[in-house]
């Protein structure tokens, strides 16, 4: 007696979006199969959407670090993909004149500026 069973190999699933996101940005990231839950690890504040769209809520810790987004899949087991993100803390700009207070139109003026993080 002989039988015989087809057996399908499907591609591994994929995530695509942002290799890096700032601090109070947002990223959309989507994966190549439909369905599938989203997490997210690897720093306090950061969240990911049931659509997949990463956001950062308040300070982000550890800062210029990497989250890793996971989607799992249940094909009577469970698949899960995962891939990391670069996260880096935004800064704040002071823009200053040492020279002026006020500037018009037409004025020329020298400007300072500080990037100090946030």
């Amino acid at each position: 007696m002989w039988a015989s069973n087809t057996v399908k190999i499907y591609d591994g699933p994929e995530i695509s979006g942002p290799n890096q996101i700032c601090d109070n940005g947002e990223g959309q990231f989507s994966s190549s199969v439909s369905g599938g839950t989203w997490s997210v690890s690897g720093a306090t504040g950061a969240t990911i959407s049931t659509n997949g769209v990463l956001t950062f809520s308040g300070i982000i810790t550890p800062p210029n670090t990497s989250v890793s987004l996971t989607v799992e899949y249940d094909y009577g087991a469970t698949t899960s993909i995962s891939r990391s993100v670069t996260v880096y803390k935004s800064a704040i700009l002071s823009v200053t004149s040492q020279t002026k207070s006020e500037i018009c139109l037409g004025d020329a003026v020298t400007l300072e500026a500080d990037a100090n993080p946030s």
